[in-house]
Formats: structure tokens, sequence, C-alpha cells
């Protein structure tokens, strides 16, 4: 399955606002609050997000497979990574760059992300 990284944006900005402090976010809550990805694809982020340690889930193993129970929380990282591309322009300009280099492995979305907030500092001073 491929990483789809606008599905990765939008699973952390309805985590951010939907995960209670101390609680979580069950997948039966969170796939109705994404209707344009399927139930596979969110999974499949969902866990991508877990392994890049940009999101604590709970899952569970099955044969053939994982179960993502719900999301716990947001990490540091995972917060620092969604402030850089949380604005619409940026991250349609991190796109555009992603698809200039080839790649959307979650270390060059968020070296690219990075960059593209670092440029937008530079050229506002």
């Amino acid at each position: 399955m491929r990483l789809n990284p606008d599905c990765m944006r939008d699973v952390l900005l309805v985590a951010e606002e939907n995960l209670p402090l101390n609680g979580s976010l069950p997948m039966s809550d969170l796939l109705p609050l994404l209707p344009g990805y399927s139930k596979d694809e969110i999974t499949y982020t969902c866990l991508k997000l877990n392994e890049a340690n940009l999101l604590n889930i709970f899952k569970t193993p099955y044969p053939g497979g994982t179960f993502v129970n719900d999301i716990r929380e947001i990490t540091y990282n995972g917060h620092q990574f969604l402030e850089n591309i949380r604005n619409q322009s940026t991250w349609e300009t991190v796109k555009q760059k992603l698809s200039l280099l080839g790649s959307s492995s979650v270390p060059v979305i968020m070296s690219v992300a990075s960059q593209v907030i670092l440029n937008k500092i530079s050229s506002s001073l």
C-alpha cells in the first residue's frame, strides 16, 4: 500500500481537533471524520505515523495484519510536523516540491516542510 501524504496531514489535523486530553480517539470515531479515505488507507496511515513517532496508537496484531484500535496522542514530533504543514498554502508548496523530488517518505516530507517554513521565515525578514 502506498502512503498518502494528504491522508497523513488530514489524520493529524482531525486527531488534533478530536482527541481529548488523557483520552483516545477510537477508529470507529475517526473513520467518519475522514470520508475521503478508505478504512485501509487510514489504518495504514496511522500505523506509519506511529512508526515515524508522530502518533501514539493502540493496536492489536491478528493473523494477517494489525488492527488499529485508537489514537492515544499526537507526539511532540507530530505536533512539530503538524505546525509545519498546517497552513494550506504551505502544504501545497510542500506537495509541489515533493512531486519534483519524486519522493514522499515521511522523513523527506518532514524535511521539505521544515525547509519551506525556514524559507518563508528568511523571505519575511
